[in-house]
């Protein structure tokens, strides 16, 4: 014959379920309706990680159901549980995720606290939240403790930071996919020049545009833009292309200074020679300034912008500069006089990625593919 030995805990699952669980844990009828509240929204929050890997999935699911917990309080009393070592900014997120993103400052039993104060049971916790908020640091990510806050934080940079575009060269689509972005999702494209290749993948992108739920577009570039984009998706597309256009709604802008999100931006005329026109841009955020240079030879604008912006993208394929691009000679007097600067450089071939990575600059970054670059200081 066979002997079970239960525990009483064990007997009232066996018996009525796993509710009967949570109320023995959370110390009866009182609390139950908040602990399967506490714990339907855990399964909500697992369904909800459909944009993460395997491996965030699986540390926000260990996460939840193996660490020890703590219970903290709302100001009005609701039960909030976390997992022990959680801080103000987990507590935010679990309570909703537009509470977390206005977030602006906490209180933990009255007072004031960082946000990466380490709750204890009984915390009664007040979130302080502002709706003109521009939204979370990207510090955040390493002052939170949960996977789930981790998670939405970097869902919140992603919606803001993957919806522009500077250029839009051939391949650009096919490379968004491999990053699992849709081309659709991305409203603005800030456009260097009408040389080469820059603009070749805009007719495959205003075809994606045209099929989806939101057909707003917004591109600025040089005044001839509009009829260099027409003729090359005419030449491409030149029986779908024109209704593309006219499913979407395409806004065309060629002023110098301009807003995007919380970007202010200035677009500068720069040196690619013969080919002109041709323009650099500099997103300000707070006091953040980043530049592009774009395809350009080292001219006055290329310097102001080194001059003023903490992170400057600078294309450099040639070891020595020309009347079209720049070298690394430009680059390496641009370092040296601009020290405040990080030159993130693009257009590399092997031979000058090979002297770059042997000159050694300190404030010289030289990205590998599919690198993301996550700018916050």
């Amino acid at each position: 014959f066979e002997i079970q030995i239960r525990t009483y805990e064990m007997d009232k699952v066996a018996e009525n379920g796993i509710a009967s669980h949570w109320s023995y844990k959370e110390g009866g009828k009182a609390n139950l309706q908040s602990a399967m509240e506490q714990k339907l929204q855990f399964f909500k929050s697992i369904m909800g990680l459909n944009d993460t890997n395997e491996e965030e999935f699986m540390s926000s699911v260990k996460e939840d159901l193996f660490k020890d917990s703590i219970y903290v309080f709302t100001p009005k009393g609701d039960v909030i549980e976390l997992p022990s070592g959680s801080t103000p900014i987990d507590f935010a997120y679990k309570v909703h995720s537009e509470v977390g993103d206005k977030m602006v400052g906490a209180l933990v039993n009255d007072n004031i606290v960082p946000l990466d104060y380490e709750l204890k049971d009984n915390d009664i916790v007040k979130i302080n939240t502002n709706k003109n908020s521009i939204g979370p640091s990207k510090e955040w990510i390493n002052m939170a403790y949960t996977t789930q806050a981790k998670s939405k934080i970097k869902n919140f940079f992603s919606k803001i930071d993957k919806d522009i575009m500077v250029d839009f060269p051939n391949g650009t689509c096919k490379y968004l996919y491999r990053q699992n972005i849709e081309p659709r999702t991305i409203n603005y494209v800030l456009l260097t020049h009408f040389h080469g290749d820059h603009y070749f993948d805009m007719p495959f992108y205003i075809l994606n545009k045209s099929k989806s739920s939101s057909k707003n577009i917004i591109v600025y570039c040089s005044k001839e833009g509009e009829s260099k984009i027409n003729t090359i998706g005419d030449l491409a597309f030149p029986n779908s292309f024109k209704e593309a256009c006219i499913a979407t709604n395409i806004k065309y802008i060629s002023d110098d200074e301009f807003s995007i999100n919380d970007y202010k931006i200035t677009k500068l005329l720069v040196d690619h020679g013969r080919m002109k026109p041709a323009y650099g841009y500099i997103f300000q955020k707070d006091n953040i300034f980043v530049g592009f240079t774009g395809d350009t030879a080292l001219c006055q604008n290329v310097e102001i912008m080194a001059q003023k912006c903490s992170y400057l993208f600078c294309d450099c394929m040639l070891l020595t500069g020309t009347v079209k691009h720049q070298g690394i000679d430009n680059l390496e007097y641009l370092a040296s006089k601009y020290q405040n600067c990080t030159f993130i450089v693009s257009h590399l071939e092997d031979v000058t990625r090979d002297k770059l990575k042997e000159l050694n600059i300190s404030n010289i970054i030289i990205p590998e593919d599919y690198q993301t670059l996550i700018i916050d200081k």
